[in-house]
C-alpha cells in the first residue's frame, strides 16, 4: 500500500491529468501519453520511497511548479 502522499500523486495523475490532453503548452498529445503512463509507474514502483526521503511532488516528477516543461534544468534534460 502506498503511503499518503504517494497515493495522492498517482491519483492526481490518474484523475486530475487527462491521458487525451497535454497539461503544457508545448508538449504534444502524442507525446504526453506515454509521459503520463511513465509517471503513473514511477509514482508505484518509487513513490513510497521518494517520500520516504522527503521528496515534494514537484521534485519527484522533475517538473518546474510554475513553467511546466518549459525549463530543461528542472526536467532533468541538462
Amino acid at each position: 500500500m502506498l503511503p499518503d502522499a504517494a497515493a495522492v500523486w498517482r491519483s492526481a495523475i490518474l484523475q486530475d491529468l487527462s491521458p487525451h490532453a497535454s497539461p503544457c503548452r508545448y508538449l504534444t498529445p502524442a507525446r504526453w501519453v506515454p509521459l503520463r503512463e511513465a509517471a503513473v509507474d514511477l509514482g508505484g514502483r518509487l513513490g513510497a520511497e521518494a517520500d520516504h526521503l522527503g521528496w515534494t511532488a514537484a521534485v519527484f516528477f522533475a517538473r518546474h511548479p510554475e513553467h511546466g516543461t518549459l525549463r530543461v534544468e528542472v526536467g532533468g534534460c541538462w
